[in-house]
């Protein structure tokens, strides 16, 4: 996937999983960040999954196959994010949002991924 491919997926996604963080704080207002945190990362990997495979049609079987290991994966992800914001709203005193770090991480995951299978 080239450059572009990775900024149009990485700006859908953005504005997929703002969309997705709103939701989940207008619905669920007491939501712990330990639920919410898990929850946003594995919705922006299915995301971002449902995109790729949508834009690129060549590895789709590679990525179904690896799905649950992966959704594992962004799970534990979303609860490291949690506990990042828990620390700053205990030390700084001000939440951070998670919609840009999971997107973030997300892309990496994409980029490294797609390095191994070009090997």
């Amino acid at each position: 996937m080239k450059f572009w491919g990775y900024l149009l997926v990485g700006c859908i996604l953005s504005l997929a999983t703002g969309f997705f963080q709103r939701r989940i704080i207008y619905f669920f207002p007491g939501l712990s960040v330990w639920v919410e945190g898990p929850l946003l990362f594995f919705f922006t990997f299915t995301a971002g999954y449902l995109l790729f495979y949508l834009f690129v049609h060549d590895y789709w079987w590679t990525y179904l196959r690896h799905f649950g290991r992966d959704g594992l994966l962004f799970l534990l992800l979303g609860l490291v994010a949690a506990g990042a914001v828990e620390w700053s709203v205990r030390y700084i005193g001000e939440s951070i949002g998670l919609a840009i770090p999971a997107v973030l991480i997300y892309l990496f995951f994409l980029y490294l991924t797609q390095a191994e299978l070009r090997r």
